[in-house]
């Protein structure tokens, strides 16, 4: 699978902060903070890996990855589907 970097401007950096933490936020039942986000291109649509801790467990980091869909400075996220190939869950101890 073809991965290409995907390039993002500050607005839409700021949109997507904004809808991936009101995902996160219900899914954990929680505060999150996010601690990475990794815009990406590949042959089936265009993507953003997430990487964050929750309020719950401050050293523990989570990752999610997000579908994206461009609409001009803004765009629309929504949690990418688990039979993706490229959709991974992971959770790593802080260094």
């Amino acid at each position: 699978m073809m991965k290409i970097k995907l390039s993002l401007g500050k607005k839409t950096i700021r949109s997507i902060e904004f809808q991936v933490t009101t995902i996160l936020s219900n899914l954990h039942d929680g505060t999150i903070e996010i601690r990475n986000i990794r815009p990406h291109r590949t042959d089936i649509g265009n993507y953003v890996w997430i990487t964050y801790r929750t309020s719950r467990d401050q050293n523990l980091t989570l990752s999610r990855n997000f579908a994206l869909q461009r609409i001009g400075d803004l765009c629309d996220v929504w949690l990418d589907s688990p039979t993706n190939q490229i959709n991974q869950i992971t959770s790593t101890d802080a260094a």
